[in-house]
């Protein structure tokens, strides 16, 4: 199954294709790793599928202490596609998800931005990072936490409020977003 497929898949459960309709169309940049071009079975979307139900069953994902719950109202100015575009790539979009592609150079800081809805989030490659709110506090250092960040494994994140990040690390940080709009 290849991700045309994936995406037609994610498009049929939100009710917004038959299973007769034509392919979908999608530009996908070229930089994209292969992992999120799964050769045999639906790899991505039985991992969005899976964080779901877990979302729905009350389990939580990562940096939840610097979410906040979707829903809540930002400028569309702060939308992470408009005030940070160097950063995030649309990759797909329709009324129940919405799917980035992020990346961020070694040395690079994001403008301030904001992630009005949960996701899940796949992570291509990483590098050690530091997150602040708008005011420039700093909210997460990867240097000072114990966390492993495993690759190519899908977790949920909640919807993130206005924030920078940099990659103080020594390698690019690429990361897979699929956000889902309506979960509950």
């Amino acid at each position: 199954m290849g991700f045309q497929d994936l995406l037609r898949q994610v498009h049929r459960s939100a009710g917004d294709i038959p299973n007769s309709s034509p392919p979908v169309v999608v530009a996908i940049p070229t930089a994209i790793p292969k992992p999120m071009h799964p050769q045999n079975g639906g790899v991505i979307y039985e991992a969005v599928r899976s964080q779901l139900t877990a979302a729905s069953e009350g389990e939580s994902g990562i940096m939840t202490d610097l979410s906040i719950s979707s829903g809540s109202a930002w400028p569309d100015s702060l939308d992470a596609l408009i005030a940070a575009p160097a950063h995030h790539t649309l990759l797909f979009e329709n009324e129940a998800v919405r799917i980035l592609h992020t990346r961020i150079p070694a040395g690079e800081r994001t403008p301030v931005h904001t992630h009005c809805w949960p996701c899940v989030l796949f992570i291509q490659s990483w590098s050690d990072c530091v997150r602040r709110d708008k005011g420039g506090n700093v909210l997460f250092d990867s240097r000072q936490a114990k966390a492993d960040h495993q690759l190519n494994v899908h977790t949920w994140q909640e919807a993130l409020a206005a924030h920078s990040l940099e990659n103080v690390g020594d390698s690019e940080i690429n990361t897979i977003q699929v956000e889902i709009k309506n979960t509950r």
